[in-house]
């Protein structure tokens, strides 16, 4: 995660909400992957970290609601976003924190949706964060994601700029190499359809997370267009769900 990074998405802040679909499904499914990895463990403290408008947080807030929750977010306007959405009450706090180099009381579980793959070097992430809560739990897009994106720039002969999104097994022994006790991760898909190709990028920069990947030089997105094949395109999200238990 770089600022840039952090800055796209809080310039996105205002129409975040419209345009992430497939983040949203994300939450949804993630939140119910949560309650059964859980089972009767309610937790009492639990801090979200990248909360974005709230899609996750909404949903933690209906299931834990004698839970106290922090939702954190590195852009300040994402935390404007989320705090309207949900307004106050007695346990609910919201904080601007760089998940880099977050440092909490302890907490029950520590949480994020669609975050960590913003992050240079996630396995040390993991590492800095494990320790301040019982259960760190996350979902992120893995990859494999995009395929018909990257096909098509690659049959037109040129780099696709988005950024490397971390590999299943290589993830995996990550958390593996972490000792804790329990470790469950799980693979979903979710499909985002677009009218066309240039739909999806158009999407992808409405919600910020349009960030090339380090060094990257623009390409003709016409020449990617042409390659694509036409009556719209199905953007594929291969999700991790990953659940750390100490």
């Amino acid at each position: 995660m770089t600022d840039r990074v952090g800055q796209r998405f809080a310039a996105a802040a205002g129409r975040y909400s419209e345009h992430a679909r497939a983040q949203a499904e994300a939450a949804q499914a993630f939140d119910a992957w949560l309650a059964l990895q859980a089972g009767a463990a309610a937790p009492r403290r639990i801090v979200e970290l990248g909360c974005g408008t709230g899609f996750l947080t909404e949903r933690l807030r209906r299931r834990h609601p004698g839970a106290r929750l922090l939702a954190t977010d590195i852009a300040p306007g994402m935390v404007a976003q989320c705090r309207a959405r949900l307004g106050g009450g007695e346990g609910l706090e919201f904080a601007v924190c760089d998940a880099r180099r977050a440092a909490f009381e302890q907490a029950d579980w520590l949480v994020s949706s669609f975050c960590f793959q913003w992050f240079d070097d996630l396995p040390q992430v993991l590492a800095q964060l494990l320790p301040q809560a019982r259960v760190l739990a996350f979902s992120v897009p893995m990859d494999g994601s995009f395929a018909g994106w990257r096909d098509a720039h690659h049959a037109a002969g040129l780099e696709c700029g988005l950024r490397q999104l971390p590999r299943w097994d290589d993830l995996r022994a990550a958390c593996d190499a972490l000792g804790a006790r329990r470790v469950v991760a799980e693979r979903i898909t979710i499909d985002e359809p677009h009218a066309d190709g240039l739909s999806f990028a158009r999407a992808l920069r409405a919600i910020g997370a349009d960030t090339p990947r380090p060094d990257h030089r623009p390409v003709p997105l016409r020449a990617v267009l042409r390659a694509m094949e036409e009556g719209g395109y199905t953007a594929n999200y291969e999700v991790g769900f990953f659940w750390i238990e100490r």
